[in-house]
């Protein structure tokens, strides 16, 4: 049970690094808030899929 505990504590840990270090690399990539963005049929294949319409690609979150 313990070790369970820790586990998912050190799991929260990284998750929240994670999403502050990809929020970071967001903000400072310049995007303009209206900017269009495309991205190539190879690009969306090698994309890590989340949810429906929600992907990571190069460490960033669309």
């Amino acid at each position: 049970m313990l070790f369970s505990n820790m586990i998912c504590s050190v799991m929260s840990h990284i998750k929240r690094e994670l999403y502050a270090k990809t929020q970071y690399t967001i903000k400072r990539s310049n995007l303009r808030k209206g900017e269009t963005i495309c991205f190539t049929e190879n690009d969306l294949t090698e994309a890590e899929w989340r949810e429906e319409k929600e992907f990571t690609l190069s460490g960033l979150s669309y």
